[in-house]
């Protein structure tokens, strides 16, 4: 759980970015118990932070309280999962909008090499890298405008989906159709067409659910 974090980040800080990173990767699974006590053990700080991350991540939708087994990571149900795509599509057509409206040029170009990088990674069929790359693409559009509590508020959407575990990317032509995707978003990015990006982005999403949901069914899990 060692996450490199810098000394300079408080107690509380460190405590709640090193559980979140934990349930993101998967090391913590869904549905697992966590324990003040054991978590601070591991951390190496006391009771006091971890209770703080503990609780705010539960106010951010990663873990649930139980009145018996205590905090659980969160075992999403498929409409809980269905929920977290659609106010994602809404979400992250606003952030396409903005960076439409008011990106830099290094934003766009941050965008157009992690999107070149896809496409190598895409034509070397390495579906791994290819994944963390859409995270990166999906980051940027998240974080590159001036909105931090949309910016927040998609990084912890991008987290539950995180948590649910359903990968598309061995689904037929996915990858390459969220290649396409991607083109159309940075498109209208980069000719300033604010409500095309945003329409292009909620597209994207909502076919991003089309698969998911699939799968979601095909796998026959409570979620």
């Amino acid at each position: 759980m060692n996450s490199g974090l810098k000394e300079s980040l408080t107690s509380d800080e460190v405590a709640y970015k090193k559980i979140r990173g934990a349930i993101v990767s998967g090391y913590f699974k869904a549905g697992e118990r966590l324990r003040e006590q054991e978590l601070g053990d591991k951390l190496g700080i006391s009771r006091t932070p971890v209770r703080e991350a503990l609780r705010r991540l539960e106010r951010e939708g990663f873990l649930r309280k139980d009145p018996y087994k205590g905090v659980m990571v969160r075992k999403f149900t498929y409409q809980e999962a269905e929920n977290i795509y659609q106010v994602r599509a809404v979400l992250e057509g606003l952030g396409a909008y903005l960076l439409a409206e008011t990106s830099s040029p290094e934003i766009l170009e941050k965008l157009k090499q992690t999107f070149a990088l896809a496409g190598q990674a895409l034509n070397e069929e390495d579906l791994g890298r290819v994944a963390q790359l859409n995270n990166d693409f999906h980051a940027i559009i998240a974080t590159g405008h001036h909105n931090t509590m949309l910016a927040e508020m998609l990084l912890n959407l991008h987290g539950c989906i995180s948590v649910l575990r359903v990968s598309t990317w061995t689904i037929p032509r996915r990858p390459l159709n969220t290649h396409h995707e991607h083109q159309a978003i940075i498109d209208a990015i980069e000719r300033r067409k604010p409500e095309e990006a945003r329409a292009t982005a909620t597209l994207h999403i909502q076919k991003s659910w089309e698969v998911a949901s699939t799968v979601i069914k095909q796998q026959d899990v409570d979620l």
